[in-house]
């Protein structure tokens, strides 16, 4: 059975930080009464041409552009992300429901890491440069109260590491790998769980958005990376069910 459509308009406004405001409103279906079983594949991307990217939106962050280009590599197409002392990343609008258990699922590689002077953090803003990063957005009516996840591969910092951004406590990072540079990992993400971990709270607000970036403006210095096969639905829910007395 399929899940229920919302019907919806939406204009986004952008942050610097990483951070997106998306004002949207829309009729919400009834919530299903239902057992759903089965893994839902809302939209799946992959990278074959340079067509891929046309609903993808640019966000620059710093006077350079991080240069992105689908490519073929290993056998598949990606999307290859070169940072020469810049900031910017790619963003796709989507609607997901919190209320069926939203997931994210995308596979990366770093080919570079940027150069730092100091300890690599998550706090540092002078230095707050990473190779690989991939960003879940949420819906919220206010621009100041949106909120995000933002995911990063780090060269130094472990696995599991979470911190709130140094630009804003509205984005929470997680630091889902550890130096590694050179292989092609895949990263499956339960969003509410990972809301709930982050934030504290149950997620109660719809994604909005995905983003990916590659970044070493505040280095100075270059990164590269790569990003493949983008995922994003439904993971496996049991709605409460109505008895009869």
């Amino acid at each position: 059975m399929k899940r229920p459509v919302r019907c919806f308009f939406i204009f986004v406004l952008i942050l610097g930080g990483g951070a997106a405001a998306v004002w949207l409103y829309y009729l919400p279906a009834p919530k299903p009464v239902e057992e759903i079983d089965y893994k839902e594949i809302v939209r799946h991307v992959s990278f074959v041409d340079e067509k891929s990217l046309d609903e993808w939106e640019e966000k620059r962050l710093s006077k350079n552009e991080t240069l992105c280009s689908v490519q073929e590599m290993d056998g598949r197409g990606v999307v290859r992300a070169v940072s020469e002392d810049s900031a910017s990343g790619l963003y796709l609008k989507e609607r997901l429901s919190f209320r069926d258990r939203p997931y994210v699922k995308w596979d990366w590689k770093v080919l570079k890491f940027p150069s730092r002077t100091e300890k690599e953090t998550l706090k540092n803003k002078s230095e707050f440069d990473f190779a690989a990063q991939f960003y879940v957005l949420f819906y919220s009516r206010m621009i100041l109260s949106s909120r995000g996840i933002q995911y990063v591969w780090t060269e130094q910092i472990p696995e599991g590491t979470s911190d709130r951004s140094p630009y804003t406590n509205n984005v929470k990072i997680l630091v889902l790998r550890q130096g590694g540079e050179g292989e092609w990992n895949t990263e499956e993400r339960d969003i509410a769980a990972d809301y709930l971990e982050l934030f504290g709270e149950e997620l109660d607000k719809d994604v909005v958005a995905i983003a990916f970036m590659t970044d070493a403006d505040s280095t100075g210095t270059a990164a590269e990376a790569l990003f493949a096969d983008i995922e994003i639905g439904y993971l496996p829910v049991i709605e409460e069910e109505t008895l009869e007395e």
